[in-house]
């Protein structure tokens, strides 16, 4: 058991209050009322290695203006995706809580909560854009565009890939690997030889043509043609 937890509490790279966080200030708000806030991302907040960023969901009401039982309605109706558990605390992904205080700040409320809200937004912007994750993520963009040119390579001798993954053809020193997922879409997924189909130049150039940019499209396509939707 202790050593699942373990394993479990690596995947926390940092925490919020470990980050240089440049808060702007809401001369709006009290100190009372921008202090809760504040400390509800600094003593809630994560970075899983990833690079994601998390609440606690503890300190979710603060942010959201709300009570403990609005808090869990808003965390029960998140996406598994959304949602990350290290040991017995549990944590909402930020995008999802941005989405949630874009919404709220929308509706009908009184102006010092809307006010809160939107203080919250961007507190919660700030965290995501603290300068040690931005250096990091411009890092790792660098470090994915120069393994991008070895993956075709990498695919085909990981996985002893002979024939087009399609069509069965056998290459003629013009094997390309087509991103199932965008790079564009998902930027974490562009180095994942599970990500990536080989086929031959052609085959890639059809594929493009006909807009097939995600597995459900390039799934019809294949159909249509009479490929192999195996791989896809």
């Amino acid at each position: 058991m202790m050593k699942d937890e373990k394993k479990e509490t690596s995947l926390v790279k940092y925490k919020a209050e470990d980050l240089s966080i440049d808060f702007a200030d809401n001369e709006y708000l009290s100190d009372k009322e921008k202090a809760i806030t504040r400390n509800a991302i600094n003593r809630g907040g994560i970075v899983k290695n990833d690079g994601r960023t998390f609440i606690n969901k503890n300190n979710m009401s603060s942010l959201l203006c709300t009570d403990k039982k609005g808090a869990n309605k808003v965390y029960n109706d998140l996406d598994d995706d959304e949602k990350f558990q290290d040991g017995n605390s549990k944590y909402a992904d930020t995008s999802a809580i941005i989405k949630e205080l874009s919404k709220r700040i929308q509706e009908p409320r009184p102006q010092l909560e809307r006010e809160r809200l939107k203080d919250s937004r961007n507190c919660i912007n700030a965290f995501i854009d603290s300068p040690k994750l931005e250096k990091e993520r411009s890092i790792e963009s660098d470090r994915i565009q120069k393994e991008l040119p070895k993956l075709t390579k990498k695919k085909i001798k990981c996985e002893n890939i002979k024939y087009d993954q399609l069509t069965g053809e056998t290459f003629d020193n013009d094997a390309e690997g087509h991103h199932k997922e965008r790079k564009s879409d998902n930027p974490r997924k562009a180095t994942d030889i599970s990500n990536i189909i080989v086929t031959k130049k052609k085959n890639h150039q059809e594929i493009h043509k006909n807009g097939a940019e995600d597995s459900e499209s390039l799934k019809k396509l294949a159909q249509e043609k009479g490929w192999s939707t195996e791989k896809i």
